[in-house]
């Protein structure tokens, strides 16, 4: 008798152990991994186009999983409103790209980005239902302050060509409203 009861305390103290640590990393902030605020080096701007191509590609990336994966029609309509607007983004970077005959560069930051989008889809997505749209959106708000501040400190002023400075001021100012958007679905789930 001693025995089973022992069994039943050590089966329940396993499955609240579970309960604990599940409880523990789902509530754990979507954004852990720290998304670059500043770019290593600019020194031309086919440095600044790797930077901008990894901003376009980490937000499509995380989009399309929110656009898929939400059950949430706010969530899903940003996420495809986002998606669109940074496959257009990334097709107008590309142009300008060509037309001023810029190098193509792989930047570290633009590796740091890349590394950071896959992370949170990676965290995010084992998740379901409103823990999963609350953290896409955290990541949503996040991903867009941090690029927005890249912008603002670290490419606008330095790009040389017209076009491209041009570009990166509607980039920044789509972003924005990227971000006020999120910051208003996220405020009502």
């Amino acid at each position: 008798m001693m025995k089973k009861l022992l069994h039943i305390l050590t089966y329940t103290f396993t499955c609240t152990l579970f309960a604990v640590f599940t409880a523990h990393v789902q509530a754990q902030p979507a954004n852990h991994y720290e998304v670059p605020k500043t770019v290593s080096k600019i020194t031309s701007d086919s440095d600044i186009i790797s930077s901008l191509e990894g901003i376009n590609k980490s937000t499509i990336n995380l989009s399309k999983m929110g656009s898929q994966k939400s059950t949430n029609e706010s969530v899903q309509r940003y996420a495809q409103q986002v998606l669109m607007d940074h496959q257009n983004a990334a097709k107008q970077l590309k142009d300008i790209q060509n037309k001023a005959q810029l190098g193509e560069t792989t930047s570290a930051d633009r590796r740091k980005l890349r590394q950071g989008s896959n992370d949170a889809i990676k965290r995010i997505s084992n998740m379901d239902g409103n823990a999963f749209d609350q953290a896409f959106m955290d990541q949503q708000i996040t991903r867009h302050q941090a690029a927005i501040q890249v912008i603002d400190k670290d490419l606008i002023n330095k790009a040389e060509n017209a076009d491209l400075r041009n570009y990166i001021t509607n980039l920044r100012a789509m972003m924005d409203s990227h971000l006020q958007t999120a910051k208003q679905i996220r405020s009502k789930l």
